[in-house]
């Protein structure tokens, strides 16, 4: 089913918040995810007549479109100069690594922090999972890997969250599973 412009709009535009919370969870920079979030909303746009509507809606195209721009500007990035001096870097302020994580600010630090300190594979696919509540097969389109390594970046992140956060499970009284001792 072809949908019309105005359709297509209605449905990006309910994606929105779940575009927001990856681009700021990649970028950790909320000027760069303003930015990945427009170019996002651009290709998709672009590529509308592309789009076919499913019963999962637009959030994993979405979501896909975003991921492989966030992948293609770090690789440009990665290939030009660096043009910054050493001495303009120390006038730069910084940026809080919180700022992935601005609609969670209510979360305990020490969970956010866990969530910051995986590494970036496994850090998306449990936001993916947990966030933006995706099936393992959407989240495989998404980040454009065959389902169980979905499966296994799951079990990783969560076993490695169940390490690091051990002391707060304990606090709300959360035992953790024996298998995962």
């Amino acid at each position: 089913m072809a949908l019309t412009a105005e359709q297509f709009s209605e449905l990006a535009l309910r994606e929105l918040d779940a575009v927001s919370r990856l681009a700021r969870a990649l970028c950790r920079n909320t000027a760069e995810a303003e930015d990945l979030i427009q170019d996002t909303f651009l290709k998709a746009i672009r590529s509308r007549n592309t789009f076919t509507l499913t019963e999962v809606g637009m959030r994993p195209w979405l979501l896909r479109i975003l991921r492989n721009t966030w992948i293609n500007r770090a690789n440009r990035s990665k290939l030009e100069p660096d043009l910054l001096q050493p001495d303009l870097l120390e006038q730069l302020p910084e940026v809080s690594a919180d700022l992935a994580f601005e609609d969670w600010r209510a979360s305990d630090t020490r969970l956010v922090q866990a969530i910051e300190g995986l590494p970036e594979a496994l850090r998306t696919t449990i936001l993916l999972w947990a966030i933006e509540d995706l099936s393992y097969k959407d989240i495989a389109d998404v980040t454009s890997v065959p389902i169980g390594t979905v499966m296994s970046r799951l079990h990783r992140a969560r076993r490695m969250l169940a390490d690091r956060l051990g002391e707060l499970a304990s606090e709300h009284g959360i035992d953790r599973p024996a298998s995962m001792e």
